[in-house]
């Protein structure tokens, strides 16, 4: 099967994805289009179009079906945009406060929430970890919503921690 495959960048820290787009229409270097990600529907930025290819096994097929581009961005999108970045603006210093409070090992450097308003991801300077985990368990047990942890460090974004998560010794799984 023929799919139209996409490198974007998404988030506030500039993540580089690669994802199947929608038949039509066909997006160029520069276009905003809302992508459906693992964490939920996030405006994203096209890179470029990457060239024609058949996606021969599952397991590609399964990682670029991870985020999928939805639809070209509406005036609603980016107002809806505009409006969840104010709110992360404002609630940054508040999460400041509570990562303090708490006293989880982490620096928050960045937030945003997920296009609906329903997800808040918060990017942090750390390796994956405990500490991570720390905060995605204390978030959710202040009923606080679902958050994502998403660890930065000096190679980049890391795999992100979702609240809910169990842990072992092999680190958090869902």
């Amino acid at each position: 099967m023929s799919h139209n495959l996409y490198l974007l960048r998404v988030g506030v820290c500039g993540e580089t994805v690669r994802c199947l787009g929608i038949d039509q229409p066909l997006f160029k270097r520069g276009d905003d289009v809302v992508l459906q990600t693992d964490r939920g529907e996030m405006i994203a930025e096209v890179m470029q179009q990457l060239p024609d290819r058949k996606i021969s096994t599952s397991t590609n097929e399964e990682e670029a079906q991870q985020s999928q581009i939805l639809r070209p961005t509406s005036e609603y999108d980016l107002q809806q945009q505009r409006e969840l970045k104010q709110r992360a603006e404002q609630d940054f210093f508040l999460w400041k406060e509570r990562i303090q409070e708490w006293q989880v090992e982490v620096e928050l450097i960045d937030l945003e929430w997920t296009l609906d308003g329903e997800k808040l991801i918060l990017y942090v300077l750390n390796s994956r970890g405990p500490e991570c985990t720390k905060l995605a368990i204390q978030a959710e047990a202040e009923g606080l919503g679902v958050i994502d942890v998403v660890p930065i460090s000096a190679t980049g974004i890391e795999a992100p921690v979702k609240s809910g998560c169990g842990c072992g010794s092999g680190g958090c799984s869902k």
